[in-house]
């Protein structure tokens, strides 16, 4: 049998006289990811030092499959597949940044925040959970500054949806040309 993390990933047949070869794919870098979070892994001691043996598959093996043919891997593991849970996941993503920087926001007695609009996703997320902790305190959204700083790779397309989107959500727009 082969086990990855205390999951059974593969298992030979039972009462065959025949040897049988098993083969299945390990995802190593999470098993190492694993052990880092597990801080009683590192405490324990072996019984008996451990030895590493390297081998080669004969060129009379069978072809040995590629990475993720034996089962599959999700290149976004951490990203729900069910659209329902992934979109529930995101709304709890949301909430949990938007109360954040409400509840900073309402220690400080800040009544205003300045975030630097690109136009880019980064910007924007970071623009709409602005929006959602003055909204969660009642405060006026014009509080949110709200600059863009183009450049010389700036495009008017770029810069523009910047503007419409602080407009849009009630923010302070404003330019500072850093070119």
């Amino acid at each position: 049998m082969i086990a990855e993390n205390g999951t059974l990933i593969a298992e030979s047949d039972r009462f065959k006289f025949d040897s049988q070869l098993l083969l299945a794919d390990i995802d190593v870098d999470r098993l190492c990811h694993e052990r880092l979070l597990n801080s009683s892994f590192s405490s324990g001691r072996p019984s008996h030092p451990s030895q590493r043996i390297s081998i080669s598959l004969a060129a009379t093996s069978p072809r040995r499959p590629r990475l993720g043919e034996l089962r599959p891997i999700s290149p976004t593991p951490f990203v729900p597949s069910d659209p329902n849970i992934r979109a529930e996941t995101c709304r709890e993503i949301f909430a949990i940044q938007s109360t954040g920087l409400a509840k900073r926001l309402k220690h400080i007695g800040a009544k205003k925040v300045v975030i630097g609009i690109s136009g880019g996703l980064d910007s924007t997320l970071a623009l709409l959970v602005a929006v959602h902790a003055f909204d969660l305190l009642g405060l006026d959204r014009t509080g949110i500054l709200a600059p863009t700083l183009p450049g010389f790779g700036t495009t008017k397309r770029t810069r523009g949806n910047a503007q419409k989107l602080v407009e849009e959500l009630g923010a302070t727009f404003s330019v500072i040309p850093i070119g």
